[in-house]
């Protein structure tokens, strides 16, 4: 009797540890995903301001200085889509990135163009558009080394 109950105790006393555990993993993670999110999407808007206008060479752009160092530009990948209302491409601008192809590019337009999402994930790519007139700008952020972390 006296080990029976003895293996219930051990077995509730894990179960207990394993329940904190869990909960405490889930909203460390869940905290760490809302931080990178806001992170690429406080990146995005700069790029997305870029986009509005005209893309300046590499090395004459900014992103916030709060949360990204001098280097960041240097860093950070992405391409851009312009398209018009009906969905034609005017313009993509992929000087920041060589992995992705013109045709990527607007296929990967294309794909956001068709669904609800103004923002969201694509592939390893976190993504923002904006409307303006009859004009709407993509920007693809890299995120792949953030999505790892995660």
């Amino acid at each position: 009797m006296l080990k029976k109950m003895r293996w219930r105790f051990i077995l509730s006393a894990m179960a207990a540890i394993f329940v904190v555990l869990f909960v405490l993993l889930a909203a460390m993670n869940l905290w760490y995903y809302k931080i990178n999110t806001e992170n690429l999407d406080e990146t995005l808007d700069v790029l997305l301001d870029y986009t509005r206008w005209e893309m300046p060479p590499l090395g004459e752009w900014n992103l916030p200085s709060s949360k990204h160092s001098s280097e960041a530009q240097f860093r950070t990948r992405f391409f851009s889509v312009v398209c018009t209302t009906d969905g034609v491409v005017l313009q993509i601008s992929k000087d920041y990135i060589s992995s992705v192809s013109v045709a990527q590019a607007a296929e990967y337009a294309a794909e956001v163009l068709s669904g609800d999402d103004t923002s969201g994930y694509r592939d390893n790519y976190r993504f923002a558009m904006e409307e303006s007139g009859n004009r709407i700008a993509v920007v693809f952020l890299n995120a792949e080394t953030e999505l790892q972390s995660m």
